[in-house]
């Protein structure tokens, strides 16, 4: 890198030495001045707006960082302007008031009017990413180029200069935000979080852009709350999707419209997104549809369920009720109280609640009947069940709908047991509580049974995730359990209603619940008639379980068949890749790899890619990603394991002598079972390519023999055949030749020998070193003593 003296641009007391300082010797001092200083390589790294001083280190000890640009985001509380349309912002201005001094940076000179303005906002504000002068940058929006770095539009480098348009001539301290950043306006603090900017993207409903009714509903409100940036599309589906919960549930809560505007606005406005406006629009118009008809139809088995415990009458003056008092807690707590909406699926109605329905008696009796066919009416199991929906023409199977990916297909069925198993240490937990984290967020209930950690772990690994206290509170139950529940104990379990039900790990659970062992088959099928009532009633069920590293067929959990025949819904692999998998207080990713399903509807095959989990915890928050498989990063990987089963058969058969007589035999020498899978592709494969000859062998069997000219790919052939063709220099003679006359072929003639004598020493077969070679090398023992005996006669 090509260095520049600082005092050729700039005053010599200026303390730091170059203009192009890499990011790696400037993070800290901006760190150290309560800015948030990330790294710029055409592109930030992923995540910088979830800055943290861990991440910021990991950059410029990272080389691909360390000598990137210098840009900084900031923290709750301040705010940059950037001005680019000098005549807007004057109009502004003259609308909203003058702006007051205050620290800027720019490349253009002292009293600039394009700057980047530093200032002062109330902690908790919610800037747009633009207004008509410029760009807003935020907590939660781009970031700004600052000194050193060079402007690449000027040539010139970023500059900090003093409310008095005097050059800072050093990097802003600590001292200095205090002192020299000055208070937004009030005026221009409402302007900048009330307009949403639309430009070319279509806009996102026909409501109004804000809330103009007075008080948004506590539920939109804690919405917002728990999904502070939706600039990226997990968050902003996540966001639809807790949204969606309030729309179907509270139809009439204030300020649904206004909210769904600005999770959208924050993900189609991006400014440095990849794709069309235009795009990213339609993708969060089919994230709210889908996320309106996945709570339409959880919301309609849950009345459905009410119903079928309370009487239809009851139910329905709930579901008239309930939504409005639920929506508006504060004005309705009299009628239902906090516990309400539990209490309505086990009928514990108080006697204000019946006045009010108005038939205390009649709702008893109704009860009292339900109850009464309920003993004598249960269906059977073996009663035929009615087909009409699954005739219909309009109807789809369903699909998975728990545990999304970042483009919005899901891993787990609702309704059925679903399971996900890996080596120890690899991080199952882990992922586990992410599916956890997700169905909290998205305001449904969890039941977690846990054998193996403790509660203070599973609540501090889920405040990790980012889940607000209240969440826990009021969605997690945790249950730790010993011994094998009552039926009374399950049934009230299951009349909660959960949408997610984890049981971590399999084994400790059908130890502690059935006193068995995971390999005896009669104790596996009496644990699954203990879990499958969760999957009847609704939820999700997600059990974790264990394999051994040096696991035969990772695919399988270990235990019975009978443990993997009752999942009947989607089971994976987890597994972590040869560079490393999950780690602590850093960045690091697992594979999902489909073992057992129908693929719910991902299209894959058994032992493909489903997904990978990757996980931040570099921060005080831990983010995570389920990313959709790059199909380019999975061809390669499918090629290289191909070419490395070629390989190993070309191995075992040149460690064979070339060669073995029977399918059998090779199988045993590549240590794989009977059918040997992966084996009998790539041996397909290298019979087609010609690399392996296949023969008729005894017995009707086949011989498989290894081509001579052939390499174990068409690749490495190529590359072998290059090198046979290279032309190699001649030896260079070490020494003078002298002729030395030997005996011939028996023919009695004489024939002359050329010998080099070799000066060097070699270490000859028998283990003596430091001898020369010998000069009759070639020559018979019957020479040499025929030579013998004419030069030394007698």
């Amino acid at each position: 890198m090509v260095e520049v003296n600082l005092r050729d641009i700039l005053p010599e007391e200026l303390n730091y030495p170059r203009p192009r300082l890499p990011f790696g010797e400037v993070w800290r001092r901006y760190a150290d001045a309560g800015l948030c200083p990330v790294p710029v390589q055409d592109t930030p790294p992923t995540g910088f707006l979830k800055w943290s001083r861990m991440k910021a280190e990991q950059w410029a000890a990272n080389y691909r960082w360390s000598y990137a640009q210098t840009a900084i985001t900031l923290p709750d509380g301040l705010v940059i302007l950037d001005d680019d349309d000098v005549e807007q912002v004057s109009a502004l201005e003259a609308e909203l008031g003058t702006r007051p001094a205050t620290l800027y940076g720019t490349s253009r000179g002292a009293g600039a009017s394009r700057r980047k303005s530093l200032y002062r906002v109330p902690d908790g504000s919610r800037f747009v990413g633009e207004y008509t002068g410029g760009e807003v940058i935020d907590s939660r929006h781009r970031f700004a180029f600052v000194c050193p770095t060079v402007n690449r539009k000027t040539g010139a480098m970023e500059e900090w200069y003093a409310p008095d348009d005097s050059a800072l001539e050093r990097f802003p301290t600590a001292e200095d935000l205090a002192d020299m950043v000055a208070e937004l306006p009030i005026a221009w603090v409402a302007h900048l979080t009330s307009t949403a900017p639309l430009r070319s993207a279509t806009r996102p409903y026909e409501g109004p852009a804000t809330f103009e009714g007075g008080q948004p509903s506590t539920r939109v409100i804690e919405v917002a709350q728990r999904h502070p940036d939706t600039s990226h599309y997990p968050d902003a589906n996540s966001a639809l999707m807790s949204l969606a919960w309030v729309a179907v549930r509270f139809p009439e809560a204030e300020g649904i419209e206004t909210l769904r505007a600005q999770i959208v606005n924050a993900y189609v406005m991006r400014a440095d997104a990849p794709t069309a406006p235009d795009e990213r629009q339609a993708s969060m118009d089919r994230a709210w549809a889908s996320a309106l008809a996945t709570q339409a139809a959880q919301h309609d088995a849950e009345w459905a369920e009410i119903e079928a415990e309370v009487g239809a009458g009851s139910a329905a003056w709930y579901r008239s009720h309930v939504p409005r008092a639920l929506a508006e807690p504060e004005a309705f707590s009299e009628i239902l109280p906090d516990d309400a909406y539990k209490r309505v699926s086990k009928g514990d109605f108080s006697a204000f609640e019946r006045a009010v329905m108005g038939d205390a008696s009649g709702y008893a009796e109704e009860r009292a009947q339900k109850t009464s066919e309920g003993e004598h009416t249960e269906r059977s199991s073996w009663s035929p069940r009615d087909l009409t929906d699954v005739l219909d023409p309009d109807y789809t199977p369903p699909m998975p709908t728990v545990f999304r990916r970042t483009d919005g297909r899901a891993l787990f069925y609702a309704g059925k047991v679903n399971e996900i198993h890996g080596t120890d240490g690899d991080g199952k937990t882990m992922v586990g509580l992410a599916a956890v984290a997700e169905t909290l967020i998205d305001g449904s209930r969890v039941l977690y049974i846990d054998h193996e950690e403790s509660p203070s772990v599973i609540v501090s690994r889920l405040r990790l995730y980012g889940v607000p206290i209240e969440a826990i509170r009021h969605g997690l139950d945790y249950v730790q359990p010993e011994g094998t529940p009552a039926p009374s104990d399950l049934s009230a379990l299951e009349a909660e209603g959960y949408a997610l039900v984890v049981i971590d790990t399999v084994n400790e659970s059908i130890s502690t619940l059935t006193s068995g062992d995971s390999n005896n088959s009669d104790d596996v099928t009496r644990w699954h008639s203990l879990i499958r009532p969760f999957a009847r009633s609704g939820a999700c069920v997600l059990v974790i379980d264990h394999i051994t590293k040096d696991a035969a067929n990772p695919l399988y959990p270990i235990g019975s068949q009978a443990k993997r025949a009752g999942y009947k819904g989607l089971v994976y692999l987890l597994e972590a890749p040869k560079s490393g998998g999950l780690v602590e207080g850093g960045q690091g990713h697992l594979r999902l790899k489909l073992a057992k399903g129908n693929s719910g509807g991902l299209g894959l095959k058994r032992g493909a890619l489903a997904a990978e989990f990757h996980l931040d915890s570099s921060g005080t928050v831990a983010t995570w990603e389920l990313r959709a498989p790059d199909d380019s990063a999975q061809l390669a990987e499918s090629a290289a394991e191909v070419e490395s089963h070629r390989l190993a058969i070309w191995e075992a058969l040149i460690d064979n002598g070339g060669s073995v007589e029977s399918k059998a035999e090779l199988w045993r020498l590549l240590k794989v079972g009977p059918n040997g899978s992966w084996a009998q592709t790539a041996l397909f494969a290298m019979v087609a390519d010609g690399v392996v000859i296949e023969t008729k062998g005894r017995n009707g069997g086949k011989c498989y023999t290894l081509a001579s000219n052939k390499a174990p790919t068409p690749e490495a052939d190529a590359e072998r055949e290059l090198w046979e063709n290279y032309p190699a220099e001649e030896p260079v003679p070490t020494s003078t030749p002298s002729p030395l006359s030997v005996r011939g072929d028996g023919d009695g003639g004489q024939s002359e020998a050329t010998v080099h004598h070799d000066p060097h020493p070699v270490t000859v077969g028998d283990g003596r070193e430091g001898l020369p070679r010998s000069p009759f090398t070639g020559i018979s023992d019957a020479e040499i003593d025929d030579l013998l005996g004419e030069t030394h006669p007698g």
